[in-house]
């Protein structure tokens, strides 16, 4: 497998630059490292989120008090 080249952090102001020097292929690529970083950011975010809230659903939880109803004995007519 063949290593990449290390790429140039770019800024937003680096697309800007490249567009007022009439470089296509660079505004290219430096507007997809730039959405590329955004992305892999928000999606790391994103699982750290749910994997927490997936790990703090797994806490015990104490069982919720039930309110117990005494209903009435059914009346027997008992005969003699």
């Amino acid at each position: 497998m063949a290593e990449q080249a290390t790429q140039k952090a770019f800024k937003t102001v680096d697309i800007i630059d490249y567009s007022m020097k009439n470089s296509p292929t660079q505004v290219h690529d430096a507007f997809n490292q730039i959405i590329s970083d955004k992305l892999v950011g928000g999606l790391e975010t994103k699982k750290r989120e749910i994997s927490a809230k997936i790990f703090s659903d797994n806490e015990e939880i104490p069982p919720a008090e039930v309110e117990v109803i005494n209903e009435p004995e059914p009346e027997t007519t008992e005969t003699q």
